[in-house]
């Protein structure tokens, strides 16, 4: 399932689209039930000592400055080129931060994290040597995946020999992106 609209300048442009995916949509779930289980316990309560206080806390620096990250992108909306992308562009960053503060903060162990990470570079993985071996990506509402083939310019390819031959995507939108994913997926296997 996905969602697509959006122009800049009347023409279309991916970073002026506003996509909304089907996995977008599990995570917002998965942060109102953690919000709603933080109002439950009565843990929403924010004071300044309590802040000074975890800031003396050894893992809480980086939460703190992922905060102030967050406030000068907020802050920078003021004088972007086109508030519309950016504000699309903003909402991810913020949807991102707020999933890893949701992972930081769960009970789940480091382990569990992991193992989750290498089996989804797994699925990345054959899903990436499926792309390249076919040569064909096929288009995909449900995976967000737009139709890549070799022929076409634009899309990512190795070319010698008088061949055109696509780069896999797996189900990321670049394969610089796949590869930056499937190498620190290597980083916590041999880790």
């Amino acid at each position: 399932f996905q969602s697509r609209y959006g122009l800049i300048d009347g023409h279309i442009v991916e970073y002026g689209r506003l996509s909304i995916y089907a996995t977008q949509i599990f995570v917002w779930l998965i942060l109102a039930l953690q919000l709603a289980r933080h109002v439950r316990r009565g843990r929403v309560e924010i004071t300044v000592q309590r802040i000074t206080a975890s800031l003396r806390q050894p893992g809480t620096q980086a939460y703190w400055l992922l905060v102030l990250f967050i406030a000068w992108t907020t802050i920078s909306l003021l004088w972007a080129g086109n508030q519309d992308a950016a504000i699309r562009q903003w909402f991810l960053l913020v949807q991102g931060a707020a999933i890893a503060s949701v992972i930081a903060t769960s009970a789940v162990r480091v382990r569990v994290i992991a193992f989750a990470w290498v089996v989804a570079a797994a699925f990345q993985g054959c899903y990436a040597l499926y792309q390249f071996a076919y040569q064909h990506i096929a288009p995909s509402t449900i995976l967000g995946v737009a139709q890549q083939l070799p022929a076409l310019s634009g899309v990512s390819v190795v070319q010698g020999f008088d061949q055109r031959w696509l780069r896999a995507y797996g189900s990321f939108p670049h394969p610089n992106i796949l590869g930056g994913f499937l190498s620190l997926s290597m980083s916590i296997v041999t880790g």
